[in-house]
């Protein structure tokens, strides 16, 4: 049965007793908008800045192919070989974020920082 007392709501069960302890009340909602400040903000630049720069060389790894195919690595390499570089480049970043990342959170690797 619920009973409604000076707008909130009382949760009573007829085989538990009606202590202080078993009552629950609802947590209230926040008003407005959250907003974390100046500190929340340039964390988001922050991420953007790392994101744009590593998936940005992941990305435009067709021009460094360009160039090992024409001049680097012309004699000893075909255009398959040298489209692995790119391929692991972009397996290993992704790879050592999902395994360092845990890590990380629980806090072992603190000189990360």
């Amino acid at each position: 049965m619920a009973e409604e007392e000076e707008g909130e709501i009382k949760r009573s069960n007829s085989n538990e007793s009606d202590s202080p302890s078993q009552e629950t009340e609802a947590p209230k909602p926040k008003e407005g908008r959250v907003n974390g400040g100046l500190i929340a903000w340039l964390q988001v630049l922050g991420a953007f800045c790392l994101f744009f720069t590593s998936w940005g060389i992941v990305n435009s790894f067709g021009v460094y192919q360009t160039y090992y195919e024409n001049d680097l690595l012309s004699a000893t390499s075909t255009s398959s070989q040298i489209s692995w570089i790119g391929s692991i480049q972009a397996f290993l970043l992704v790879v050592i974020g999902v395994v360092t990342g845990p890590i990380f959170d629980q806090g072992y690797l603190q000189p990360l920082l």
